[in-house]
């Protein structure tokens, strides 16, 4: 078989098995080790750099940046690492993951080891089953954040991605987009400038603040939290309406459900 033809979440899961890895949330410094890897925490000048991996024979090993304050960043960082580790066509002797590529979802082999560390530290099938019957909401991302020990953007990525109800995350920086994902029953396209988030708890909104294609009488549910320290907002849309489709939209295309910009 073409290992290609393998996803590199299929190699998470089968890492699980291999491992015998049955609870969470997974100690990635215990499976790194496990597998031969050297993890060396290291601190240097720029929060920017998250870590890399080099692949010496015999002796490979994850360098994590320990500037970097957030835990559960780092432990995803690991993870990542861990993925470039296995996947097999990722062949490079240095991978050197900063900020920037480790959330891009263009930057192809950094967008393929992100999938192995989401499936590796969230199961899709494990989180699927509880996020069927539960409505999305910041207080629902912030439980799967605890309970699989990963971030608060991992876990709502990972939920969005996962649940049939249409909804949307979006992260801005100065009502500029910088990263967003939808499930696959969203399909309206996110505006990537003069984004407007609205601070209060929840707030039903009109859907053309937040969207190019909204129809005059599209309505969304809104739910942002700042995040002051990183200077952005997270913000949670959901369709008032489940049916309401985008003016523009033709049954016989779908949008890309995940991407950096529209």
């Amino acid at each position: 078989m073409n290992p290609r033809n393998r996803r590199p979440s299929d190699l998470a899961r089968e890492l699980h098995l291999r491992l015998g890895i049955r609870s969470f949330p997974v100690d990635v410094y215990s499976m790194a080790k496990n597998l031969g890897i050297q993890v060396i925490s290291e601190p240097y000048d720029t929060v920017d750099f998250d870590g890399c991996l080099i692949k010496i024979p015999r002796r490979p090993r994850i360098i994590v940046n320990s500037a970097v304050r957030y835990e559960k960043r780092r432990t995803f960082t690991v993870a990542h690492e861990i993925g470039h580790f296995i996947i097999p066509w990722h062949t490079q002797g240095l991978f050197e993951c900063h900020g920037a590529d480790i959330t891009s979802p263009t930057v192809r082999i950094e967008a393929e080891a992100n999938e192995f560390a989401s499936e590796l530290l969230m199961p899709g099938r494990e989180i699927r089953d509880l996020v069927r019957h539960l409505p999305p909401s910041i207080e629902e991302f912030e439980k799967l954040a605890e309970r699989y020990g990963v971030s608060f953007t991992a876990a709502a990525f990972k939920f969005v991605q996962l649940t049939t109800e249409p909804c949307a995350i979006v992260i801005s920086r100065d009502s500029s987009l910088v990263q967003f994902a939808k499930s696959s029953s969203f399909l309206f396209t996110i505006r990537a400038t003069g984004l407007k988030p609205s601070m209060n708890s929840i707030e039903m909104v009109p859907g053309s603040r937040w969207f190019i294609d909204s129809r005059h009488d599209t309505m969304v549910v809104e739910e942002s939290k700042a995040f002051t320290n990183l200077g952005l907002v997270f913000s949670l849309l959901y369709l008032v309406d489940p049916d309401q489709r985008p003016y523009d939209y033709d049954e016989g295309s779908r949008r890309s459900s995940c991407s950096k910009r529209p």
